[in-house]
């Protein structure tokens, strides 16, 4: 560090934890590109022949957007719901699906602490924070 007078640099060597800490930081990153890349090539074939969808907020505020949208591409025999909450989010999100006998979760892509169910051709997601998304693929 540098102060006012004193032209000397000390370096401060990383101790063990931070190199721990960025080795984890490394192989996370590296996981979650792994799953990101897999979970692309499982949705690709929606994105490329599909028919979407929009449901949540209609926002006039697009400096402070509130509540939630929710993006549903269907097409496949699959959908892919997209979820993205701004400010002030609803506690529950109710997105209503495709008609459909039933539905099957192929793939969530989200924080391990969020919760949903599919009852009756409805996605119900619990625990999303603020300024947060979420993925699910259903067949």
């Amino acid at each position: 560090t540098i102060s006012p007078g004193n032209t000397s640099r000390t370096n401060s060597a990383p101790t063990a934890a931070s190199a721990e800490l960025s080795e984890a930081k490394i192989k996370e990153f590296i996981r979650n590109s792994a799953f990101i890349d897999n979970f692309y090539h499982k949705v690709a074939p929606i994105l490329c022949d599909g028919k979407t969808s929009r449901q949540g907020n209609e926002n006039q505020k697009y400096n402070h957007p509130t509540g939630y949208q929710a993006v549903i591409r269907e097409g496949n025999n699959q959908v892919l719901v997209v979820v993205h909450t701004f400010y002030d989010e609803p506690f529950n999100i109710q997105v209503i699906l495709p008609e459909n006998t039933s539905y099957q979760t192929i793939e969530f892509y989200g924080r391990n602490q969020i919760e949903y169910t599919i009852k009756n051709q409805v996605l119900t997601i619990k625990g999303m924070e603020e300024l947060e998304g979420a993925a699910f693929l259903l067949r």
